[in-house]
């Protein structure tokens, strides 16, 4: 969506008041950029330097009936990356006209409407669809674009808490298996939301075909929170059964943490079978900052710690240890789309340390330092090491 497009919303919406309609706008926005800088061993592409803005807002237009549409155009560009070319003859190029990586015209993030209907309300559109601490389900926020879903979603009040029923038609990314596109349609109750404890289940149906080879997936699972004064722990299990291919996974996942004054640590431990999907996990947030390993096949467990060094600096450290969960089956990447080249008799995928540096002087903006280095371990070929840094800069609006 450009932006001549846009304009004469924005003039409706401005001009609302004066044909006597009866509209309530309100916005929000970020704005977002980083610098990154890769030198990676094995694992996924060598990026030695890459740098990345996002511009998003967002509107929310009140109607009568307390029905609302929400837009959230956002305008992403890469710094100095320009699109690869396949040329007739097998060659590559460099297409000058057709602008950076991320470079798109102005796009909608989000684009939906809000109707009550009873005691439903549909929420209709492109939205995002993030659920509890997004191990299944999240919008993927570290990535330029983000994630967002063409979906419907009903929700309604059930006992103390709410349940949704969704369905999303996501891109056929294997026309040969399917004639349809893949569709992702799922039940999640959050049975229990108050200050010291959160309990949610849900069911999750995957319609998904992937190099010719039928991926449909039933996901059963259960998320619990609980809060003391200063101890804290979540957990989240998941169960998949892959019908078609008789042939099951899992993910167990465990968080505690305990807070003393300004001083937080914590640790984690999860394990992922074989033949689990992560789905639409947030895989930044739980696999370590440097994105080599991905959540299948795995096992994870981290130690780390959170520390308010004043009311404007915070700083953060967490130390990974990866294994294979299997040792007759290879390792997976950071998208589980492929596996990683390494000996098949290894268990031990490597160690990672990151560091997170926050500076907050002015409220909703933040500048970030981040730190991350992985040693690969006895999987794979050479046991090198592989760094990765960022500086962000946000400033919500």
């Amino acid at each position: 969506m450009n932006m001549k497009k846009l304009l004469p919303l924005g003039l409706a919406a401005l001009t609302a008041p004066a044909y006597g309609l009866d509209i309530d706008v309100k916005h929000s926005g970020q704005f977002r950029l980083r610098h990154e800088n890769y030198n990676i061993y094995q694992g996924r592409a060598d990026k030695t330097d890459f740098s990345t803005m996002r511009l998003r807002a967002g509107f929310d237009f009140k109607l009568e009936g307390d029905r609302h549409i929400f837009i959230a155009p956002q305008a992403v560009k890469s710094f100095g990356e320009l699109i690869p070319v396949s040329e007739e003859d097998g060659s590559t190029s460099y297409d000058q006209s057709s602008g950076d990586k991320n470079d798109s015209a102005l796009e909608f993030h989000e684009a939906y409407a809000l109707v009550p209907m009873g005691d439903v309300k549909l929420k209709m559109g492109r939205q995002e669809l993030s659920y509890g601490d997004k191990v299944i389900l999240g919008n993927r926020n570290w990535t330029p674009n983000g994630m967002t879903f063409d979906a419907v979603k009903a929700s309604v009040s059930l006992f103390s808490g709410e349940l949704d029923l969704v369905y999303s038609k996501i891109i056929n990314s294997d026309p040969e298996t399917v004639s349809d596109d893949d569709t992702l349609t799922f039940l999640y109750y959050k049975i229990i939301r108050d200050k010291q404890t959160e309990l949610d289940a849900y069911t999750i149906f995957h319609n998904e075909a992937s190099d010719g080879v039928n991926m449909d997936s039933l996901s059963t699972g259960f998320r619990y929170k609980k809060r003391f004064e200063k101890f804290g722990f979540v957990t989240e299990n998941i169960y998949q059964d892959f019908k078609e291919q008789s042939r099951s996974g899992y993910n167990f996942n465990l968080e505690l943490d305990y807070k003393a004054g300004k001083f937080t640590p914590f640790a984690t431990y999860m394990i992922a079978s074989k033949d689990y999907d992560q789905l639409y996990t947030n895989r930044h947030k739980y696999n370590g900052m440097i994105d080599i390993v991905g959540r299948r096949n795995l096992i994870r467990a981290s130690l780390g710690a959170k520390y308010d060094l004043s009311s404007e600096w915070n700083f953060k450290a967490e130390a990974f240890q990866f294994n294979k969960a299997s040792d007759d089956e290879l390792a997976y990447n950071q998208a589980t789309s492929k596996t990683l080249p390494g000996d098949v008799d290894e268990s031990n995928l490597g160690q990672e340390l990151d560091l997170i540096l926050s500076y907050s002087g002015v409220k909703n903006e933040v500048f970030s330092f981040g730190y991350s280095i992985f040693q690969h371990g006895d999987y794979f070929e050479e046991q090198d090491k592989s760094e990765f840094a960022y500086v962000q800069y946000l400033l919500k609006f």
